[in-house]
């Protein structure tokens, strides 16, 4: 198995979580992207007044909504502003009753932000009469699932998980789901956009470096002898580098948000997407990925997508014509597991995975290393170190499964 890997992939899949286009987890395989980010242009920026960009928005939403309602409307519903806008306004373009759907957590994974959600989507579900039903993720659940979701995927990955649950209890009903992805990439959302709006001055380059799972420095500590010198030869900072490339945006937030096109959307948003959803049968569409929306909110200047620490703000303009302010300005959590807290309720799982007897499958990783990250995240648990348990726990998952 270990003259199959291909180093310069796992380098790079130990940073991002996801091993990006065109390299693959094995030697000698290429794979084409499920995007060409270069049909999307972020210039000319529009030459519009506020008030009139808000109104072209609404009338092209309105028809990206319709263009995906079907005989049988169903939406997921997650309780955050991307669902809760197509639901606004796909009540009030259909006389069906809508269905729609939301992943809930267990209560000992579930978050005071998931929870949160869960009330808000309920909330939604009042407001606009819909058929709601609740598919409820457990630990074990998510445990006896991950290598199924890592063999759809085919290759290492441990991000967003989700889709997969959502759409194993929702196709018992349905076939054709309604989904916000796309929204978060277009209106500016994630940390990276943020960081990008707060340091104009920092190349896209060095704060998308900077969210790095393992940072280079990182992965020369976590390598064994074996392959540490090998991966000297490569460079996630330089390989970010090319996205950012040639750009057509001139303003940081467009800039951040144009390689973010290139570079995460779409092995770690639209893949799993696609993926996991066509393997339970389900096709899942999104408003936000009509082509005259996109062209348009592309060429909305980037003040008007993060304005003074606000993200989406020209997106929730536009949602207060439809929803009251509590649905339009509270912070969500992203449509993901809760990995952090699935990963304290995971302790004698994930030591089991990443065990020395396993590890010494591919020799790969310093087993000492990963003894003290385990016994530093257990003891005081955090997100980034979350994140970094999960990146080696799906790696090994992937690989004990592939391996045998």
């Amino acid at each position: 198995m270990n003259d199959r890997i291909d180093l310069e992939a796992l380098h790079y899949y130990l940073s991002y979580k996801y091993v990006p286009s065109p390299h693959t987890i094995y030697q000698g395989k290429q794979k084409q992207p499920l995007f060409d980010s270069s049909s999307l242009q972020f210039s000319p920026v529009l030459e519009l007044a506020e008030s009139q960009i808000i109104d072209r928005l609404d009338i092209l939403f309105q028809q990206a909504v319709k263009n995906v309602l079907s005989d049988q409307p169903a939406i997921f519903l997650s309780g955050g502003i991307d669902s809760a806008l197509i639901a606004a306004v796909a009540s009030r373009l259909t006389e069906r009753r809508i269905q729609t759907f939301n992943l809930v957590f267990a209560p000992d994974i579930e978050t005071d932000k998931k929870r949160k959600d869960k009330e808000y989507a309920r909330q939604l579900v009042v407001q606009f009469g819909t058929r709601h039903r609740e598919g409820l993720l457990t630990l074990k659940s998510f445990q006896t699932g991950l290598p199924s979701v890592l063999q759809i995927i085919g290759e290492p990955y441990a991000c967003n998980m989700s889709m997969y649950f959502i759409c194993e209890f929702a196709r018992e009903y349905v076939n054709t789901v309604i989904a916000g992805d796309w929204a978060d990439e277009l209106f500016g959302s994630y940390e990276d956009h943020k960081q990008a709006a707060l340091h104009p001055e920092q190349a896209p380059s060095q704060i998308r470096y900077a969210a790095s799972i393992f940072s280079d420095e990182d992965k020369q500590e976590l390598y064994s002898e074996m392959i540490r010198q090998k991966a000297q030869a490569y460079s996630t900072r330089e390989h970010l580098k090319h996205y950012f490339q040639n750009l057509s945006a001139r303003d940081p937030v467009n800039r951040m948000l144009e390689g973010w096109f290139r570079s995460v959307f779409p092995d770690n948003t639209l893949m799993p997407v696609i993926k996991l959803s066509r393997a339970h049968g389900i096709e899942v569409r999104s408003p936000y990925a009509d082509p005259e929306l996109v062209d348009f909110v592309t060429k909305i200047p980037g003040h008007l997508k993060i304005r003074e620490g606000e993200t989406k703000y020209i997106m929730k303009q536009l949602a207060l014509r439809y929803l009251p302010e509590k649905f339009v300005f509270r912070e969500k959590e992203f449509f993901t597991p809760p990995l952090l807290s699935l990963a304290t309720a995971s302790e004698s799982y994930i030591r089991s995975i990443l065990s020395p007897v396993r590890l010494k499958k591919h020799g790969y990783f310093k087993e000492e290393y990963v003894a003290k990250l385990l016994d530093t995240f257990f003891k005081q648990p955090t997100e980034p170190l979350s994140y970094k348990i999960w990146t080696l726990a799906a790696f090994q998952v992937w690989y004990d499964v592939n391996a045998d």
